[in-house]
């Protein structure tokens, strides 16, 4: 069996069953609850083993998606370096090189859970768990092609992948049939649509998908200026950057940002900053030009293969208004998207890849997919588990669909946990928040549990018989990855639907793929005659899709959500809550993982200090709410600033197998390390912050990484002022405290407006935000979890890395 991984963003994991068909596809964000999470954790194979989907020893090969070998990565790096100079000419190095950070080995590390873990370490825990299994590496681009063609209806396909980039390539055309895929054309970085795309969204303070939803409201009035002053575009498609972007790897976005700034004439947005028509047209004006990218290379790839089918593949087609584009083109006859594009789908392409790599021809059939529910779904009887034991009443009913319709019909917002999850960002009638389209108030009502712009559009779920009384040109879009303009007969009727620019993007549904889901709809109309649902995606702002009940369950408890259909069973219910337990709830994106990690355990010890600062006091307070809702038995051990006293109390409590929660994990490094070592091997240790819940890793391997980010952070701090950002004067107290343990100063603090930080900050420099952008540039921040909540636009433009704890951002001048 071949296990196929992804290690960029948006880790990734697929297994293959002995016939080439995927037994899950488990993104890692779903478990371990950070968004587009890095290769960081293990947790998807983890629920994978719990769910007997895997068998260790039976898998024989890891085939990673990206290139592994040093010597390929090296020569690769190279590459870039020689196409930046040849592009923009040698100098152009004295002029990116303050942007970057320190060279890429020294931050091989990637952020999980607010964890630091090595790369190499991740691999090594997959060769333990996996011992017959060796290892093999794939080009990005290729795994992101046999994901496109190998699951699509297509014997032979002409392919283009468009993404930010993989090791060095950015865009790619094949050649794809029984024999296998074939690379016909490869544009490489600096050279990068994706990459561009990106940035312009940075520019205007957005994120992609938001930059897509804004460019709506907006003209390409810069479309020129972008084709004479930034990109070249060929009739074939072929393009070049003319500025120079640069904008890859360890590099900080600013010089490339600063580069876009200088052809638009402004400066970038900031926080806070009033979206203008000026930036819509931005969004308008870099929508355009990727269209007209997305058209000329499809063409070529026609020309050039003389095949009617494409397939798509990467993070740039993700673009479901230019993918509409596209198909509404007609340059092929037939068009395949892989609904999981982005890089979680290069796992189901390596996979896929290596297996048919050794059948010489690919054997038909083949595996075609047919639906998108791949996900590990969850263990019969859990949802009822789990209800109990929060004691949430409910209901089971007998006709699950009918019960939802009649819902939706009286204006009620439902949702709906059923089944295995999507694979992909697109809730697709597995993980979804359900509303009825013909209320206009129910886009203002979904905004607010979403947490999200007002001005941001919905799609709609139809079904696929009745999709082209409502939408031109309609056909099959089962993965509601295309957009279709609605007609304007029925825009009175359903108006919830279409965007400004009277577009909408549509999940049709058929009974065979969509199950239960189907069922829905379908007695929705029967009841109201109106054939689709507004369809959006189960989950809180900036958090994943929701994986265990228990997340479904506190999006419920903390939001508007009416009602929850989960399987057969009802709540509709919904307690009152304690305002503790509300606040911990809605600060609180880890309740699966409480619950899944926690529960079991024979005992989990919460360490306390004396002299703890009201803000891990406050933090502490919610995370023991919240186990006392879930039920778990737990301890607070009060610990002295005595040592002696200390690890008494560790060995007294560390009799029997213990969790522990650590508040101050710098302060308590001393005492773990004076156990012995028959307790050290046996006991996990679990980092609490003000987000609550960051770790968990064995004692030995904590150990290893706080002596790693002490190193890491006195080279960076070296020759540097050093600020530090927080939210109040007692995360200042705590990270000056810490950052003493480093044996590193701190020269600066920044303050919000014109407050005075209420602490005994000596001869620290007092400086406000915008320090940052105008004043002198030599300087590392160190941010705290708290202010990255609230400031993570403003924080992005600067670039980034994380650290064990804080987040570190450096900024050259």
């Amino acid at each position: 069996m071949i296990l196929g991984i992804n290690t960029s963003h948006d880790a990734a994991f697929c297994l293959l069953d002995r016939n080439g068909h995927p037994a899950f596809l488990a993104e890692e964000e779903r478990f371990n609850r950070t968004k587009h999470t890095g290769f960081s954790t293990l947790l998807a194979l983890d629920a994978a083993l719990k769910s007997q989907l895997l068998d260790p020893l039976e898998v024989t090969d890891l085939v990673y998606s990206f290139e592994m070998e040093e010597p390929t990565v090296s020569r690769l790096m190279d590459k870039c370096l020689e196409n930046v100079c040849n592009s923009y000419g040698a100098d152009v190095l004295t002029r990116v090189t303050p942007y970057f950070h320190q060279p890429s080995t020294r931050f091989s590390a990637i952020s999980g859970l607010g964890q630091t873990v090595g790369f190499n370490h991740v691999r090594a825990r997959l060769s333990m768990m996996f011992p017959r299994a060796k290892e093999s590496s794939l080009q990005h681009h290729l795994c992101h092609a046999a994901s496109a063609f190998y699951p699509s209806p297509f014997s032979s396909a002409a392919v283009v992948v468009m993404d930010g980039s993989g090791r060095l390539e950015t865009t790619t055309v094949w050649r794809a049939d029984s024999s296998g895929i074939d690379l016909i054309r490869q544009t490489e970085l600096p050279h990068s649509l994706g990459v561009l795309y990106w940035l312009a969204s940075q520019y205007i303070g957005l994120e992609e998908g938001q930059a897509m939803g804004l460019a709506a409201y907006g003209r390409p009035a810069y479309k020129n200026i972008i084709y004479e002053r930034l990109v070249d575009l060929k009739e074939n498609g072929e393009f070049r950057f003319r500025a120079p972007i640069v904008s890859w790897f360890d590099m900080d976005s600013e010089y490339a940002l600063e580069v876009i700034s200088g052809v638009f004439g402004r400066p970038l947005r900031q926080d806070g900053e009033d979206l203008t028509q000026f930036h819509a047209d931005v969004a308008a004006s870099i929508q355009a030009v990727t269209e007209d990218a997305f058209i000329r290379i499809a063409k070529f790839a026609k020309q050039i293969t003389g095949n009617r089918n494409l397939c798509i593949a990467g993070g740039v087609v993700q673009n479901c208004i230019a993918n509409g584009r596209l198909l509404r083109d007609r340059a092929f006859e037939n068009l395949w998207i892989q609904p999981v594009a982005h890089d979680a789908g290069t796992a189901l392409g390596a996979a896929l890849h290596y297996y048919y790599k050794f059948c010489g021809t690919i054997p038909e059939p083949r595996w075609r997919m047919t639906d998108a529910r791949l996900g590990i779904g969850i263990q019969d009887g859990e949802i009822e588990t789990c209800l109990n034991a929060v004691g949430l009443k409910f209901r089971r009913s007998s006709n699950v669909a009918e019960e939802a319709a009649a819902y939706i019909s009286q204006g009620k917002i439902i949702g709906w946990f059923q089944g295995r999850p999507e694979a992909g960002p697109r809730a697709l009638g597995a993980r979804s928040i359900l509303a009825d389209a013909r209320s206009g108030f129910n886009s203002f009502a979904l905004n607010k549990i979403k947490q999200r712009e007002a001005w941001r559009p919905f799609a709609p779920s139809a079904l696929e018989c009745e999709s082209s009384e409502y939408f031109g040109d309609a056909c099959e879009s089962p993965y509601m990855i295309l957009s279709f303009p609605v007609k304007e007969a029925v825009r009175q009727t359903v108006p919830t639907i279409a965007h400004v620019n009277g577009l909408a993007r549509v999940q049709t549904v058929s009974s065979p793929r969509n199950g239960n889901y189907y069922d829905l709809v379908s007695t929705f109309k029967n009841l109201t005659g109106c054939p689709l649902l507004l369809n959006t995606s189960f989950n809180l702002r900036a958090e994943p899709i929701v994986q265990h009940p228990l997340e479904a369950v506190r999006d419920y408890l903390v939001t508007t959500i009416d009602a929850l259909f989960m399987e057969d069973l009802v709540v509709d219910e919904k307690p009152p809550l304690d305002s503790a337990l509300r606040i911990a709830l809605a600060e609180c994106k880890y309740i699966g993982l409480y619950y899944t990690v926690l529960l079991g355990k024979s005992s989990v010890g919460i360490l306390t200090h004396s002299n703890r600062s009201p803000a891990k006091a406050g933090a502490i307070a919610k995370f023991i709410r919240i186990l006392e809702w879930l039920g778990i038995g737990y301890c607070e051990i009060r610990l002295t600033d005595s040592s002696e006293d200390y690890l008494e109390e560790l060995a007294k409590k560390c009799q029997e197998s213990i969790y522990l929660i650590s508040s101050d994990h710098l302060r308590d490094e001393s005492a773990i390390q004076g156990l012995p070592s028959r307790i050290r091997n046996r006991t996990n240790i679990g980092v609490l912050d003000a987000q609550m819940f960051l770790s968990e890793t064995s004692a030995s391997d904590f150990l290893r990484i706080i002596a790693e980010n002490r190193k890491r952070l006195r080279s960076l701090a070296r020759g540097k002022r050093l600020i530090v950002w927080c939210s109040n004067a007692g995360e200042i107290t705590e990270i000056i405290d810490d950052l003493g343990c480093f044996g590193v100063q701190v020269h600066g603090i920044v303050l919000h407006g014109d407050a005075t930080a209420p602490l005994n900050s000596g001869n620290l420099e007092k400086v406000h935000p915008e320090f940052l952008r105008s004043g002198p540039r030599r300087v590392l921040l160190i941010v705290s979890s708290s202010v990255m909540e609230v400031n993570k636009s403003r924080l992005r433009k600067m670039g980034y890395h994380s650290g064990k704890g804080y987040l570190v951002w450096e900024l050259f001048g």
